[in-house]
């Protein structure tokens, strides 16, 4: 017996039966296990792994928290709303050009393309009345046959593009991407001549042709950004190879960009004077403030990009400086000898008194040696803290609502007043933004105090209480992101310290996330709950965090994707749900294990007996970072000689408006 299953404590008569038999099946399955360790092609063709991280990083990104001067706020949410405003206007002009090749590849395609596509409005419609009603036998139905409306439409256009792709790309598709003559091009020019930074419009650019990357085979448009985002990211980036030297940065010697440090050194309480440079024209201008300087950057490095970045916790703001800095190679880490070759981390999200379980690492083929790790008790109060604020003003929202906005007098209202009121009581309680009565309460004051004055007093204590809560709750979410955060790269550190190669097996958590499957209409079988779990979890920001380790440590970090969790990690055979949920237990051999515990010794098991295809990622991982190290340096030398020619254009020009201007004299 393992000892996973010794130390389980309350043990119920029905388990220590299952176990029982667990022990008996296990000596008549003595010949079925045997065969474990010989892994048949099906097994292997089932499982995949990739890589993502491989080797010591080249980049790190260091960030400092900062505060920026009051004076230069204006100039920097300036600089935002032009890069955002940029973003929207590329979003527009690839949407519109979208929509017309959508419409020139429907007429090439013939009639059978342009009725499919009228009717997959129409279920398109009926799909959202029925998700409303929830009527789950209707969405069963629709998604049926929309499934496979779609699947003839999209091959009917995917073949009508292949059959006319050079007439789709000079007459649409030539009108968007990052070179001169396309018209998201210009549209950056001109935003950077009207004063946004050269650097913020290539990454607003860039942006918006990485989502019409994503969104052009499937020919659906792309998002626009919100003018309220809660992430704000200004972007300095450098012209001189290989980036600025820090020792520049430090001393205060850039033009674009320094720090004061002067002789001290980095320190908890150390705050340096900073500034930045964005813009362009008559609109340049140095951003200043602190930065608290906590940990030095790297001796000999380079930066070759400096972000501002600026995050909405409650009603304020917290500015962060970032270097991304190009380490020397004799800085980067190399490979711990000592460690163990290869481990295997299973993720999930299941609740425990004792705090929410994250993950099973394996390292090992046997269940009961996996380790396992969890998310700290106290992250949870925080988060539960958080949502029990939420909550609260869900509560007050409900009754200001019930008691001052449904019952206040439309006619003869003030026109302002009449019109929010109305559009407020359109809408059911649940969807009513506190934003949206707090500008009810803005215009209410501001241009007809006197009007209804008992009921404005209602909302105005509304409001401040509600504004309290809101700065409670973010603030106390945020102790706990970050309580998290940090726990979460000690984990990482510890596994990228302890193994060579890492392989996480991580949930589908876009599946997870759909209460409807679209394709089929069928409920996904969780409930609200253990959806919700994924959240206080964060498994990406574990996943990141291993691989900032990996890279940090030079710790290969890959995933493997495989029926792990279907699969009995003592013979291979089939396993289905035992007495608990957590339980597994094989149909073969009637082993009894721990599901998670399971499916991380499964993982390791394939990977260990098949180290050619886990070398063969590696590999591939290593070919594709210098194919990409190739083609970036292809085209730096494909842009330097671009300049140089210009440059000898410009230069001869001038002479002969030179030679010519003293002929004519």
């Amino acid at each position: 017996m393992c000892r996973r299953r010794q130390e389980r404590k309350g043990m119920t008569m029905e388990q220590a039966m299952v176990g029982a038999v667990y022990e008996s099946a296990s000596a008549a399955g003595e010949e079925v296990m045997a065969s474990r360790n010989e892994t048949t092609q099906e097994e292997t063709d089932a499982f995949s792994v990739s890589f993502s991280t491989v080797g010591p990083a080249e980049v790190m990104v260091y960030e400092f928290g900062c505060r920026i001067a009051k004076g230069d706020l204006d100039h920097l949410r300036d600089q935002l709303w032009r890069s955002r405003r940029l973003f929207n206007e590329v979003a527009a002009q690839i949407n519109q050009t979208v929509d017309e090749a959508k419409c020139f590849l429907s007429d090439r395609a013939g009639p059978v393309a342009g009725e499919i596509a009228v009717r997959l409005g129409v279920l398109d419609t009926e799909w959202k009345s029925a998700k409303a009603l929830d009527d789950r036998e209707a969405l069963v139905k629709i998604a049926g046959e929309r499934k496979s409306l779609r699947t003839r439409w999209y091959g009917l256009l995917h073949k009508a593009r292949r059959e006319h792709g050079t007439e789709l790309r000079e007459r649409y598709l030539s009108r968007i991407g990052n070179r001169v003559g396309a018209a998201t091009y210009a549209l950056r020019c001109a935003a950077v001549d009207d004063g946004l930074d050269w650097a913020m419009g290539n990454e607003a650019l860039a942006a918006a042709l990485g989502a019409f990357g994503k969104q052009w085979p499937r020919f659906k448009p792309i998002s626009f950004r919100r003018f309220d985002d809660p992430t704000e990211v200004a972007t300095l980036q450098f012209t001189a190879a290989g980036g600025v030297a820090v020792a520049d940065i430090l001393a205060d010697k850039h033009s674009q960009i320094g720090m004061q440090l002067g002789r001290e050194q980095a320190g908890r309480r150390m705050y340096v004077p900073f500034r930045m440079k964005l813009g362009s024209g008559a609109q340049k201008k140095a951003i200043t403030g602190t930065v608290l300087y906590h940990r030095p950057l790297p001796a000999g490095a380079s930066v070759p990009i400096a972000r501002l970045v600026g995050r909405r916790i409650g009603k304020d703001v917290k500015h962060y400086l970032q270097f991304m800095v190009k380490l020397k190679q004799a800085e980067q880490p190399g490979a711990n000898s000592k460690r163990a070759p290869m481990g295997v981390a299973h993720l999930g999200w299941y609740y425990q008194p004792t705090g929410r379980r994250l993950a099973e690492v394996a390292s090992s083929e046997d269940p009961g040696l996996s380790e396992q790790l969890t998310l700290p008790i106290e992250v949870a109060e925080l988060l539960d803290r958080a949502r029990e604020l939420d909550g609260q003003r869900s509560k007050l929202r409900d009754g200001i609502v019930g008691s001052v906005v449904r019952e206040l007098p439309v006619e003869g209202a003030p026109e302002q007043i009449a019109e929010e009121v109305a559009a407020l009581r359109k809408m059911r309680i649940e969807h009513v933004a506190p934003r949206r009565l707090g500008k009810l309460v803005f215009i209410w004051s501001r241009n007809c105090a006197d009007w209804q004055r008992d009921r404005l007093k209602a909302m105005q204590a509304w409001r401040l209480e509600d504004r309290m809560l809101w700065q409670s709750s973010a603030h106390t979410a945020r102790r706990a992101r970050n309580r998290r955060r940090k726990h979460y790269e000690q984990l990482a550190l510890s596994l990228a310290g302890k193994f060579t190669n890492i392989l996480i097996d991580v949930p589908d958590l876009a599946q997870v996330a759909k209460v409807k499957d679209e394709d089929t209409g069928e409920h996904n079988g969780l409930g609200a709950r253990a959806r919700g779990g994924r959240f206080d979890a964060a498994l990406y920001e574990l996943t990141s965090a291993i691989e900032k380790a990996g890279a940090r440590l030079g710790c290969n970090v890959g995933k493997i994707k495989g029926p792990t969790a279907s699969t009995c990690a003592h013979c291979g055979g089939t396993t289905k749900m035992g007495k608990t949920v957590r339980d597994v237990v094989c149909e073969a051999c009637g082993a009894v294990e721990d599901r998670a515990a399971s499916a991380a010794a499964v993982a390791f098991g394939w990977a260990s007996q098949n180290k050619d295809a886990v070398d063969e990622a590696v590999a591939a991982a290593l070919d594709a970072d210098r194919a990409k190290a190739t083609r970036a340096a292809e085209r730096k030398e494909k842009m330097a000689i671009a300049r140089a020619t210009s440059r000898a254009a410009r230069t001869e020009s001038d002479e002969d408006s030179a030679d010519g201007s003293r002929e004519l004299k």
